[in-house]
């Protein structure tokens, strides 16, 4: 389907981060793929950041292909308007 995207979990310590691989078939018959590393806190843990592009590096992804978002200026959630999250049950 155009527009599909698989992500894979490839590690996790189910506390503090994740990461993920994505795949995503383009509608022009490409396909895009990404990392992404996800924390629970703004600023991650070197050891844990280290950690998962090692990992990323032993998979032949070439980490300096990563981008770094920083987080510093993102409201807490508390500071946020309410957020509504949808999920369709039909798809879960």
């Amino acid at each position: 389907l155009p527009g599909h995207a698989a992500f894979k979990v490839f590690m996790t310590d189910y506390e503090n981060y994740a990461g993920i691989f994505t795949c995503q078939k383009l509608p022009v018959g490409a396909h895009r793929q990404s990392a992404t590393i996800l924390s629970r806190s703004k600023d991650l843990d070197r050891a844990y950041v280290e950690k998962i592009r090692n990992r990323l590096q032993a998979a032949g992804i070439n980490i300096f292909d990563l981008s770094i978002i920083n987080q510093s200026n993102c409201p807490k959630l508390s500071d946020s308007p309410r957020i509504n999250i949808d999920i369709d049950p039909g798809k879960f």
